[in-house]
């Protein structure tokens, strides 16, 4: 990010803490913020659009809510994704956008290939590697094909444990570890894993997204009968 402003990364990084608290509802209000008062910047069009999308997850909201933060989402991370090759972004940040843009897009695969090429280049890949191999695992479960998915839930856990070693207290990466378990079967673990997100945040186990975890555990394992 050492081609942007100064105050553009101190507002980024800032956001960022917000949201790794868990608090993604004023970091997404933060961001707007940020956008309002630097509207030409691609940080604060990246932080505005993939906050849209992680809000959108929350379990508090309505169907139609969370279609409308989705849409808002995958707009703004398109059109950022179709300028990625801007000779003025640091490499960095064109690899975020496509790792969100692949996310946004259901685009497993190439998530996954994005982190391994950063990984072969000596950079930090494992977050893409990870969040890729997993839902890959889910996809191939949903599939039939039980090998190919524990294979690649085997990798996913893999880049996480890598991932944790430089950034253990990034929550969100948690989800798609416990996906991996429940996809091996290891129930248990999963929901230790998901335990583990909350004591990240610094906050108590939220029970409603909870229960949405486990009915999603329910869903995983009626792709393995």
């Amino acid at each position: 990010m050492d081609d942007f402003s100064d105050i553009e990364i101190k507002i980024f990084k800032e956001i960022s803490s917000i949201y790794n608290s868990g608090d993604i509802l004023k970091a997404l209000e933060r961001s707007k913020e940020f956008l309002n008062d630097y509207p030409a910047s691609p940080l604060a069009r990246y932080k505005v659009a993939v906050l849209h999308g992680d809000y959108s997850d929350s379990v508090e909201l309505e169907s139609h809510e969370k279609e409308q933060l989705k849409k808002i989402a995958k707009s703004g991370i398109k059109k950022l994704y179709d300028e990625s090759n801007s000779a003025n972004w640091p490499e960095r940040f064109k690899v975020s956008v496509k790792n969100e843009y692949y996310w946004f897009f259901e685009m497993p695969e190439e998530q996954y290939e994005l982190g391994i090429e950063q990984i072969e280049k000596g950079l930090k890949g494992e977050y893409s590697a990870c969040v890729g191999a997993s839902m890959i695992a889910l996809k191939e479960l949903k599939l039939g094909n039980d090998t190919k998915a524990e294979k690649m839930a085997r990798i996913s856990l893999d880049f996480f444990k890598k991932f944790e070693e430089y950034s253990p207290n990034w929550f969100n990466i948690n989800f798609f570890a416990a996906q991996a378990e429940a996809v091996l079967g290891r129930y248990e673990n999963s929901m230790i894993t998901i335990s583990k997100m909350f004591e990240k945040q610094g906050k108590p186990e939220d029970p409603d997204y909870i229960k949405e975890f486990k009915e999603k555990i329910e869903l995983i394992k009626s792709y393995k009968k």
